[in-house]
């Protein structure tokens, strides 16, 4: 062991970042000296107790002694997470940030004896447990197979919500020391939501749909339904994922994330409800999914800007808004900004509506160029219509930049990986895959940037050098929506529908994981045909192939397992109707290959 050449330990030290508190921090030192092309190893052993200096010291001498076989047992954890939902395509630096996107999941696992178990936010800026970085996370968690630690964090995430707050609200920050530093915002529940129905159907555990689904009710029918829409409005008030002064003050606006996602949260919800035999709450949430769906497509478009409003208020509302805002002090210049182009709104509203007061209290929408401008689509709640007018508006050079969307082109000329994700799973949700393609590109270029296999939060080179959702972006689109997987595990289900961008010619997904299945996929595309293999260990399922493609109208021939079969252009509903272009051919079972062969003029 190499002694350092000094030690020295105080508050005033940092690394890299100066933080607050009552920590305390270590600098160690070394004299290194190197002949010319010679190499040394380092080993660094950290050891720490929440009990003891004495615990942490036979912590630090276990480590030491076990240091070969802790390294070994852990090379192999990683490795059994690389083999499985492998992805090997022709798009290299996707099948790269695939791998890589896995992998960070499973180095930001954070478990604490007595405190909890879940995927934490990022390093080195949020090594603590986040609502929002969980329930995104989720969904790229447990389509590469990931389960275990999808289903921890989901319980770590309910414990403490249930513990702190009991009304069905989700925490925001949960420290790994236990605390929980902000209550929530109401935006979290349907992501919660969303997150255990798509946990649910991957991994098709019943005891974890029957653990959490009378909380799921309550949070987003009894909170965001009922507690925060006093008025009976399906479009709840309350903070959502802009967490900038204006729009998180008070008790927060109606705001486009929060309808986006209630709307997505109830289909979800009565799917769950249908799993659990709750039938008669069904036509309730289905009513109200449509009600909001309409609601927002007529009331809140914009159709001269052809995008939503980011918030659906009244002038006065934003006014008094504003005005107990600047009576707070300090205010910040980003919040000073946010407020001075909001109130350039307000003064053309004013002007257009001068000699009518009444117009003042009449709500509706305003466009504030926030990222959830991306949030109708991502969700499937915007109408096609609608969809294709605001996608190519939000890809432009006004809201984009060299590494993705900003946060706002107006406001904060920043990107980050989160919203480049919505971007992605919001084109290929409306059937743009390439350009879906282009954000999640966006996300992984920053691969090796900072960390070697790691991506930045805030492209191209700062924030997170490693965050837990920039995974959504890349993982999801790629198994949702390019391989088209659509699983129901617990039914012993799954529709299988690929729809790959124009540049990749193959792909292949090795060793996924479903339910206790684990299946190969193969797809092969030329201009005038496709071939789809799918290989199970579990011939008990009930698989149904499809093909998404412009050339569905044009096709000649359809052959399964070498058998000519007919088909059908009605799409599933766990596809929905927004996937025209497809051909389908009838559902199957008791097999362990299927080979789908499609051609077409």
């Amino acid at each position: 062991a190499k002694r350092p050449a000094t030690a020295t330990i105080g508050r005033d030290l940092w690394a890299t970042k100066q933080t607050r508190g009552q920590g305390i921090s270590g600098q160690l030192s070394y004299a290194l000296t190197l002949p010319a092309g010679s190499t040394e190893d380092f080993i660094f052993i950290i050891a720490g107790s929440t009990r003891s200096s004495e615990d942490a010291m036979a912590t630090f001498q276990q480590m030491r002694s076990e240091s070969a076989a802790l390294v070994d047992r852990q090379r192999r954890r990683y490795q059994q997470v690389i083999d499985r939902t492998a992805l090997h395509c022709n798009d290299e630096l996707m099948e790269t940030a695939f791998g890589w996107a896995k992998v960070n999941l499973q180095m930001l696992e954070r478990t604490v004896p007595g405190i909890g178990q879940g995927v934490a936010g990022g390093f080195p800026d949020y090594p603590w447990w986040f609502g929002k970085d969980t329930t995104y996370s989720t969904l790229p968690l447990v389509a590469s197979g990931q389960f275990e630690l999808a289903l921890a964090s989901l319980r770590n995430l309910a414990r403490h919500s249930n513990a702190n707050n009991n009304d069905g609200g989700i925490a925001h920050e949960i420290l790994t020391q236990g605390h929980i530093h902000d209550n929530g915002h109401l935006v979290e529940v349907p992501l919660f939501v969303r997150a255990c129905y798509h946990a649910y159907c991957w991994i098709g555990d019943r005891a974890f749909l029957q653990e959490q689904y009378d909380f799921c009710k309550h949070g987003l029918l009894d909170l965001v339904l009922d507690e925060h829409s006093p008025d009976g409005d399906v479009c709840a008030t309350g903070k959502g994922l802009i967490e900038s002064r204006e729009l998180q003050s008070g008790k927060g606006f109606k705001t486009l994330d929060i309808a986006a996602y209630t709307y997505e949260a109830l289909l979800n919800l009565s799917e769950m409800a249908l799993a659990m035999g709750d039938v008669e709450i069904l036509p309730a949430l289905q009513a109200k999914a449509s009600a909001l769906r309409e609601r927002v497509n007529a009331d809140w478009w914009l159709p001269e800007e052809g995008l939503f409003g980011d918030i659906y208020a009244s002038a006065e509302e934003i006014v008094a808004s504003h005005r107990a805002l600047r009576a707070e002090m300090p205010l910040w210049p980003g919040d000073l900004l946010e407020l001075d182009r909001s109130d350039v709104l307000l003064d053309q509203f004013f002007a257009m509506y001068k000699g009518q007061p009444e117009m003042s209290a009449q709500q509706g929408p305003w466009l504030l160029k926030h990222m959830i401008a991306a949030t109708p689509m991502e969700t499937g709640l915007a109408s096609p219509e609608h969809a294709v007018q605001a996608l190519p508006r939000l890809e432009s050079a006004e809201f984009c930049g060299p590494w993705g969307i900003y946060l706002n082109p107006d406001r904060q000329r920043v990107t980050m990986s989160l919203p480049n994700g919505l971007m992605a799973a919001a084109e290929a949700r409306y059937q743009r895959v390439d350009q879906s393609l282009a954000f999640s590109h966006k996300i992984a270029s920053t691969v090796a940037i900072r960390m070697p296999g790691g991506f930045s939060d805030n492209p191209p080179d700062e924030g997170s050098f490693v965050q837990a959702w920039s995974s959504y972006g890349i993982i999801w689109p790629v198994m949702h929506y390019f391989f088209g997987f659509r699983p129901r595990a617990a039914e012993g289900k799954l529709w299988f529908a690929p729809h790959l961008p124009s540049s990749w010619q193959q792909a292949r997904l090795e060793n996924v994981r479903v339910g206790s299945a684990n299946m190969t996929l193969d797809i092969l595309r030329t201009n005038q045909a496709a071939c789809i293999v799918l290989v199970t260990d579990d011939p008990s399922y009930e698989v149904t192939l499809g093909l998404i493609t412009p050339e569905a109208s044009n096709v000649q021939s359809v052959t399964f397992n070498g058998v000519r079969v007919s088909v059908s252009h009605a799409c599933p509903d766990e596809f929905g109707s927004l996937y025209e272009n497809s051909v389908w051919v009838p559902t199957t079972s008791g097999l362990q290959r299927y080979e789908l062969r499609i051609v077409w003029e």
